[in-house]
């Protein structure tokens, strides 16, 4: 099994990873199949979305306003809860298939 691993470089990140994904198809040598994105961590999700200069800050800023500041209670670190609970409100799309055809 091939994959690519994705880095971000800040505690709250968009990484559009359209080009990095297509290159990784391409380069893969298949005409036909399926690739399987999928995502290893609570902190993190998949979503698709039209990222005009601009959009992904537009995003974060939406998020922060939705997730509520509460004295949450996580028994590892409370400050972690709100980039858990991020991912978990766009329904935590950790995966999906992108069909290969010729």
């Amino acid at each position: 099994m091939s994959q690519i691993t994705f880095q971000t470089t800040s505690k709250k990140q968009i990484l559009d990873i359209t080009e990095d994904v297509q290159a990784f198809v391409d380069s893969s040598g298949q005409e036909n199949g399926l690739c399987h994105v999928f995502v290893l961590h609570t902190t993190a999700a998949i979503t698709t979305a039209d990222l005009d200069p601009g959009t992904d800050l537009d995003m974060l800023d939406a998020f922060e306003a939705i997730i509520p500041t509460l004295q949450y209670r996580h028994p590892h670190n409370p400050d972690h809860v709100g980039i858990t609970l991020c991912p978990a409100s766009l329904g935590q799309m950790s995966q999906f298939h992108l069909k290969m055809a010729n």
